[in-house]
């Protein structure tokens, strides 16, 4: 089984740098145009896919009914798929929060267990995205090809979910840009490994067979 994991595309404080976490932020101008002209990119892979899943959060939303058309009574939206949950910390720039916060921010950025005041640790969203995947991957078939729009955080905490020998400091090295595509094929229930990582969706092939 094939998860292709999108991330949305660019928002307005994706452009200034500001974290955002649960922060419904609308996407950019440049956003919206790149999910247009990327669109035609992900045509063909329609009749290849078997689910469409989004978080709730509506720059996700967005990208997915915007790239996924043909699946817009299909797509299905779930809160677990939110972004990483970030407190007193959302609508600040990562440099204000190193100035005033940056004991708490060095221990969140290098381990598991430490949230941003008011906001969940790394371990806490990564065992909410795998309660997702836990209640989904028994209704997909061995061959499906399953789209995932979300965020970088989601997408992070998915892969370190399955892929547990992977330790959680180690996230920030792998980078999920806007549009970007990471896939990760099955080998079992609950552990997967890498197909593709941070692939701009214009230079992605499409799910392979």
């Amino acid at each position: 089984m094939q998860i292709i994991l999108v991330r949305h595309a660019e928002t307005l404080w994706n452009l200034e740098g500001r974290w955002q976490g649960h922060t419904d932020v609308p996407l950019s101008p440049t956003g919206i145009e790149r999910i247009r002209t990327s669109a035609r990119y992900v045509e063909h892979w329609a009749d290849r896919i078997a689910a469409v899943y989004t978080s709730d959060l509506s720059r996700a939303k967005a990208t997915a009914q915007g790239l996924f058309p043909l699946w817009q009574n299909h797509i299905t939206v779930d809160a677990r798929l939110r972004e990483i949950h970030l407190g007193d910390w959302e609508g600040k720039k990562r440099e204000l929060i190193m100035q005033s916060d940056g004991e708490r921010f060095y221990e969140f950025d290098h381990t598991e267990t430490v949230s941003a005041p008011g906001g969940e640790s790394f371990r806490d969203s990564r065992e909410r995205v795998l309660s997702w995947y836990q209640e989904r991957v028994a209704r997909w078939g061995q061959t499906d090809c399953i789209v995932t729009v979300a965020h970088g955080g989601t997408i992070r905490a998915l892969l370190f979910a399955l892929i547990p020998d992977l330790p959680g400091s180690l996230r920030k090295h792998f980078r999920v840009s806007n549009l970007s595509v990471s896939v990760l094929k099955t080998t079992s229930t609950d552990r997967a490994e890498i197909a593709h990582w941070n692939v701009p969706i214009e230079w992605y092939r499409g799910p392979q067979a």
